[in-house]
């Protein structure tokens, strides 16, 4: 066996080492008869199988020691095909529901349409990532996406990235935001503008993502708000000290 095999693998070869052969030798010794035939037969599919699990089991570990420099590299230059980027990201979960007035108004329908531009082109060099997610509340989850394709001008995609859809007040996100962590009111429309910071550098050669808590930067509440804030540009206070902490997971 070569002098440089790591301690360990040396110990597993070692043992099926005396797993194959120790049977075959008591099989040879104490048996004449044709039983023993069968006897090796069993014991080489045994010895086949572990040796089909030990070589892949070394092939991974050994890939995952070669990609290792390559990922590393990836993503010293930014997201990798497979992952997302790493740095703080932008989150803006806007509010609404199908039987909200003020979200059914023609000028605040379009308003909706240009959150993800205005945030984008804005702070585009700011964040490692921006999302825009509709948080509709509608208990008909069919209402609630017709709704959506309609502030989106015909798909839900045109406006946002991502949908938390139904439940009423209960909506998961909702159930979050108001009644466990506090962080805003019962109302609709509003926005709530959070940044998470995401590690993603070893992914997926680790197959590990570190997010970690958000921090709630703004919050903007109500239709004259959002309409004001969007006419201002959509101005963000990004600074740690005056963010707001918020402990749940995304």
């Amino acid at each position: 066996m070569p002098t440089g095999t790591h301690p360990a693998t040396r110990s597993f070869i070692s043992g099926l080492a005396s797993l194959v052969f120790g049977p075959l030798k008591q099989v040879g010794a104490s048996d004449s008869g044709g039983r023993w035939r069968g006897r090796v037969v069993s014991v080489l599919l045994v010895a086949a199988f572990l040796a089909f699990t030990a070589g892949s089991y070394f092939a991974f570990n050994l890939l995952r020691q070669q990609l290792r420099p390559l990922a590393n590299a990836i993503a010293s230059a930014g997201a990798t095909p497979y992952s997302p980027a790493t740095g703080t990201y932008l989150i803006a979960y806007v509010v609404t529901a199908s039987d909200c007035g003020w979200s059914n108004e023609q000028h605040m329908k379009s308003l909706f349409r240009t959150i993800r531009p205005q945030l984008r082109t804005k702070y585009g060099d700011t964040y490692a990532q921006i999302t825009v997610v509709a948080v509709d509340m509608d208990q008909d989850l069919d209402a609630g996406l017709r709704f959506l394709s309609e502030l989106g001008g015909g798909s839900p995609g045109n406006a946002f990235d991502q949908i938390v859809l139904g439940g009423l007040w209960l909506n998961e996100q909702l159930v979050r935001f108001i009644w466990r962590e506090n962080v805003t009111e019962a109302l609709t429309p509003q926005i709530v503008l959070v940044e998470p910071p995401v590690d993603a550098s070893t992914y997926p050669v680790d197959f590990k993502l570190g997010v970690q808590a958000d921090k709630v930067i703004a919050k903007k509440k109500g239709a004259s708000e959002i309409k004001k804030w969007l006419s201002d540009g959509a101005p963000l206070e990004t600074s740690t000290a005056a963010a707001q902490p918020s402990t749940g997971p995304r």
